[in-house]
């Protein structure tokens, strides 16, 4: 035992492992019990933690007394079947875990910004056309244009032009 301690104080880790794991593709009905069977063979667990809300469920953390207890279970149970699911087993990472809440916080912070400036970013809106319509101009034109309009309904039967209507209520 004293052996292995000597040997375990020599050995250079990589700066990833950690006492931590992080356990994803698990079966959504897995309890802390039978995460304790199964991680507790490579040594003492400190805690486990099991995803029950519906962004965490088949995921878990599980944390060792020590880190090589953590290096050899990663070793050894990632890609574990269990329930018919390979097991994906990764060391803790802290950026990686609170890089989408960061993202999601700039994107507030940036629509704030916008809002405060007055910014559009947005692409622009396309126009609504009408069906059956033909739209020949703006209505506060002259009485010429007017005939011309009521000259084009006339050839163009089952259209209705927006201007002409438009004369028709102002005159």
């Amino acid at each position: 035992m004293a052996m292995q301690a000597a040997k375990r104080a020599n050995i250079r880790l990589p700066p990833e492992v950690n006492r931590i794991l992080y356990i994803r593709n698990l079966p959504y009905k897995i309890t802390a019990e039978e995460m304790y069977d199964i991680f507790g063979k490579y040594g003492p667990i400190r805690q486990i933690r099991v995803g029950n809300t519906p962004e965490t469920r088949g995921t878990a953390y599980v944390v060792y007394e020590d880190i090589f207890d953590a290096k050899n279970a990663c070793d050894h149970l990632s890609g574990f079947n269990v329930c018919n699911r390979y097991l994906v087993v990764l060391y803790y990472n802290a950026n990686r875990a609170f890089q989408k809440m960061d993202t999601k916080k700039k994107e507030e912070q940036f629509k704030l910004l916008k809002e405060k400036y007055g910014i559009n970013t947005d692409p622009p809106k396309k126009k609504k056309t009408l069906k059956n319509s033909l739209v020949v101009g703006d209505p506060r034109l002259s009485l010429q244009r007017a005939i011309q309009c009521l000259a084009i309904r006339k050839l163009v039967r089952g259209l209705s032009c927006i201007e002409c209507q438009l004369i028709m209520k102002y005159p």
